[in-house]
């Protein structure tokens, strides 16, 4: 990732969390800047709090489904270089509360527009409980009909559980 990104990139993480991954990128592109989205409040307050622990200021957080990703970024349709979703449930939080296939696939849909020429989408799935199960077989399905752009599985073939990795190229 930090090979693709430059240091004044803008970047968004369309799930916050605990703001691991926010914070990761924010300091890849330390010139640049990370816009970051969750529907939960303690993940914006989690976020918030690490990244003023570690002096980090070049973001703007939304408490908002990530599937109104091109709505609130409407001034940056063709400007973002990276797009992550850490897809599933909080840690450390609620596990009934999870990302749902709906709205990321809607959210996907709507970061593409978002992607400069160079820009990437980079997904960790997690179908190891039943909604990311779900979430995985449909998000394949919409992934197969994309036909303009690199579609790459990054997956342990011999355990269908696990966690896999999905990264779309313009």
């Amino acid at each position: 990732m930090h090979i693709h990104l430059k240091h004044n990139d803008i970047v968004v993480d369309a799930t916050v969390g605990n703001g691991n991954d926010t914070l990761f990128l924010a300091q890849l592109v330390p010139k640049g800047f990370v816009f970051g989205f969750d529907i939960q409040k303690t993940a914006i307050n989690n976020t918030t709090k690490l990244l003023e622990k570690n002096n980090i200021n070049n973001y703007q957080l939304f408490l908002e489904n990530h599937q109104n990703i091109k709505e609130v970024l409407k001034d940056y349709i063709g400007k973002i270089s990276l797009i992550n979703f850490n897809l599933g449930y909080l840690p450390g939080g609620d596990k009934s509360i999870t990302t749902n296939y709906k709205s990321t696939i809607r959210a996907i849909k709507n970061s593409l527009d978002l992607l400069n020429n160079k820009g990437i989408i980079l997904i960790t799935v997690y179908p190891g409980h039943e909604a990311g199960l779900k979430e995985k077989e449909e998000l394949e399905k919409y992934l197969n009909s994309l036909k303009n752009y690199q579609i790459k599985y990054f997956k342990n073939t011999n355990n269908q559980k696990a966690p896999f990795l999905i990264m779309i190229k313009k």
